[in-house]
């Protein structure tokens, strides 16, 4: 009898063992609030981001909205839809795969420890974990239960006031919400730009910009000179005179020709100007960037589609 009990508990133990073997944690370390993220949603021209998140390549520079999941039910919906069988949902019912929507997980010092990207349009997903890195299916197979569990997650999502579609033009809400300013108030801008001197301002130009002086009387009968720097018709820097180190009064560049010194320009993109300035908040596509001073100059940064079209300074 004492035989049978132990060959029955030792069965137990080894029916256990190869549940928990198969058992899948996501994610695979106590994290402290998930963000949800919508990505890859504008027209795409380039390779789309297969993940939100990842070590290797950093957060989707196609992000445009996100926000915090608090009381959201997703995240250990998500936990214990992958606990038995993630392969299917990583191998997915069809070969495309632009994930529209992106969870990542953050510890209590607000770095990422794991990420879901998620594509219902061909019901597949992309996992990552700061332990594990990109996290790959190992049976390639099986597709099990993918399609109910794809249609219960977007259910779900749905229910939170989630948008899920296949159409882009649904998207259209979030973009144009997402669509304004930024403004930064820091304690001092670069004087090498806000304050540059008039011979210093020359060699930000390309080419030989025109130099010009203008004589202005006050109804006192003050005298006033004011030096400009002119190219393309369009753009203008005004300095209170040509000497060398007159300091710059304000400035309006429309023109390519024209490079700041911390290589901005017009048609510089977006992400090359938030990498420049450290610009990590805020909406994803603003229209306008502004910095200010508590001296009271400021540089303003105009986008459409994307791109710097103008720039002005201490105006």
């Amino acid at each position: 009898m004492n035989t049978f009990k132990s060959l029955v508990l030792l069965f137990s133990l080894f029916s256990f063992q190869g549940f928990a073997q198969k058992s899948f944690v996501f994610p695979d370390e106590s994290y402290a609030y998930a963000k949800l993220y919508y990505f890859n949603i504008q027209e795409i021209r380039t390779r789309p981001d297969d993940y939100i998140y990842s070590e290797e390549s950093g957060f989707a520079n196609s992000i445009v909205f996100e926000v915090e999941m608090r009381n959201s039910e997703i995240p250990t919906h998500i936990s214990r839809m992958l606990a038995k069988d993630k392969d299917g949902m990583l191998n997915g019912l069809s070969g495309c795969f632009i994930p529209r929507h992106g969870i990542v997980y953050f510890d209590k010092e607000n770095k990422p420890i794991a990420s879901i990207s998620i594509c219902f349009e061909c019901e597949a997903i992309r996992l990552w974990t700061k332990k594990q890195g990109r996290i790959m299916s190992k049976n390639k197979k099986t597709i099990k239960d993918v399609e109910q569990k794809m249609f219960d997650l977007k259910t779900l999502f749905e229910k939170e006031s989630i948008i899920v579609s296949e159409k882009l033009d649904d998207y259209s809400s979030i973009l144009q919400d997402n669509i304004g300013t930024i403004t930064i108030n820091i304690d001092s801008l670069s004087s090498e730009i806000v304050s540059v001197t008039f011979q210093d301002a020359k060699q930000w130009f390309a080419k030989e910009p025109e130099v010009d002086k203008t004589v202005k009387y006050t109804a006192g009968g003050d005298k006033y000179e004011f030096g400009t720097l002119k190219i393309d018709g369009s753009t203008k820097f005004l300095f209170m005179d040509i000497h060398p180190d007159s300091k710059l009064g304000e400035a309006t560049i429309l023109s390519d020709a024209v490079v700041l010194p911390n290589g901005i320009k017009i048609g510089s993109s977006l992400d090359d100007v938030m990498n420049t300035l450290l610009i990590y908040d805020g909406i994803s596509n603003p229209e306008i960037i502004t910095l200010k001073d508590k001296q009271g100059k400021k540089i303003v940064y105009t986008f459409e589609k994307n791109k710097v079209v103008k720039i002005t300074i201490n105006q």
